[in-house]
């Protein structure tokens, strides 16, 4: 693997305002560990696991190469007040693509499994640019869809709303990072952009039944998250996370999201899988 020596300031973080909460450090051969833990514990936000884990995979591939996806499945919860080991493993280094295996190690166990993979961008055909329903600036500034340690109003400026429409419930989240995420890591942007894709995403598949996330009886928890990267991302400029659940059914469905910047550029594509119950069955 070629390593990336160097993924921080002297105090070991990728750098400043967002970028601390996915920064990671080389502790040894093939093994990098997070540098931020949250004073208060409780269960980690999956979307720091999956910016963790594409921190730790990104400092193995050669430069010039862009993230071309990441897939993250969650074996059990992480305390968020505890460091997290990602162990990473070099499966495939091509002419023009790399893949990394990821795994994530809470205390000598497994809490995550994963991948990140790379590609060189080549000359070719495009589609994909579509028109967006509205300007943000013309939305509110709702902040986060209920109540978040993981995401706050000092490091995104967040803009959401619900409605139905022939296809049923759709989600439009704008967000954009209140500054640009800094440090050497190569891929903080994309690091910046898997961190908030995971806010609250599996709520579609409560919303299409009148639930909420937030309801004190209804229980989660995320088994999958996938990303598939269009186009390096730019956190600071505005994308729109536009996010449906297509299925649900005996605890289990998915939900299905595209990422798009203010002009209609695809970004990204999320797909996520999550269980979902009531204590009161």
């Amino acid at each position: 693997m070629a390593y990336s020596s160097t993924l921080g300031n002297d105090s070991g973080h990728v750098g400043q305002g967002i970028g601390e909460l996915f920064a990671v450090s080389r502790i040894g051969d093939e093994r990098w560990r997070s540098c931020h833990v949250d004073p208060k514990g409780g269960r980690m936000y999956g979307g720091a696991l999956a910016a963790q884990l594409l921190a730790a995979a990104g400092a193995t591939v050669q430069q010039g190469v862009q993230v071309s996806n990441v897939d993250l499945r969650f074996v059990r919860p992480a305390d968020g007040g505890q460091p997290v080991d990602y162990r990473v493993e070099d499966v495939y280094d091509g002419a023009s693509s790399a893949l990394r295996r990821v795994t994530a190690i809470q205390g000598g166990t497994t809490v995550a499994i994963g991948a990140a993979g790379f590609h060189t961008p080549r000359e070719g055909w495009t589609h994909g640019v579509r028109q967006v329903p509205e300007s943000p600036n013309t939305l509110p500034r709702t902040g986060t869809p209920h109540r978040s340690r993981a995401v706050t109003s000092d490091e995104f400026d967040i803009r959401f709303y619900d409605e139905r429409d022939d296809q049923g419930l759709v989600r439009r989240l704008w967000f954009r990072s209140t500054n640009p995420p800094v440090g050497p890591t190569r891929y903080v942007d994309e690091c910046a952009l898997l961190y908030v894709s995971d806010l609250y995403f599996f709520e579609p598949m409560c919303l299409e039944h009148g639930l909420a996330g937030d309801d004190r009886w209804l229980r989660y928890a995320t088994t999958q998250h996938s990303v598939w990267f269009h186009r390096p991302a730019k956190v600071d400029d505005w994308a729109v996370i536009e996010s449906r659940s297509p299925a649900l059914r005996g605890g289990r469905g998915l939900v299905v999201g595209d990422i798009y910047t203010a002009e209609g550029c695809p970004i990204a594509t999320v797909v996520q899988e999550a269980v979902v119950w009531s204590v009161h069955n």
